[in-house]
């Protein structure tokens, strides 16, 4: 079963398409951004009304995903935990005893393995807040050397 939040408000984003932006983790790990487009503009381009394209993000960069957000949004790791106190759908806790049995493992991965809905549900918290529509995640990745791979159907 995969987390999910939606990025924006599905609306029309003018000549005539109407777009759907969604971030999903599934049970792997792996951080999905999905948009779907759907209206007349996309079916004079496409033979078809429906233009479905996702940017995949493999589990083990996630990591890094989770480090760039950080950084991007908060000051310090102080201003990190008064997010996480004040966001009512985070919760940050890390095992103690996964931090003995994992020493080598980052901060993002240690959260996953004390709890992997509560680290997939802040860590799209985290992509909410920092891109709203999805718009420029393609560009944000390739700023911050993280690898994705493209992905598109026509039709849906």
């Amino acid at each position: 079963m995969a987390t999910a939040v939606r990025l924006g408000n599905e609306a029309f984003v003018g000549d005539d398409v109407w777009q759907s932006v969604e971030a999903t983790i599934d049970r792997s790990g792996e951080l999905e951004f999905r948009a779907d487009d759907i209206g007349h503009k996309v079916e004079a381009m496409f033979g078809t009304n429906h233009y479905v394209y996702w940017r995949a993000v493999a589990a083990h960069d996630v990591s890094k995903v989770f480090v760039a957000l950080k950084h991007d949004l908060f000051r310090s790791g102080d201003d990190f935990d008064i997010w996480v106190r004040n966001n009512k759908r985070v919760k940050y806790a890390i095992d103690q005893n996964v931090t003995r049995v994992w020493p080598d493992q980052d901060e993002y991965q240690l959260w996953r393995r004390s709890n992997p809905r509560d680290a997939a549900n802040g860590l799209l918290e985290l992509l909410q807040e920092r891109f709203g529509t999805g718009a420029d995640f393609e560009d944000w990745l390739k700023e911050k050397g993280i690898d994705g791979d493209f992905c598109r159907a026509i039709g849906g």
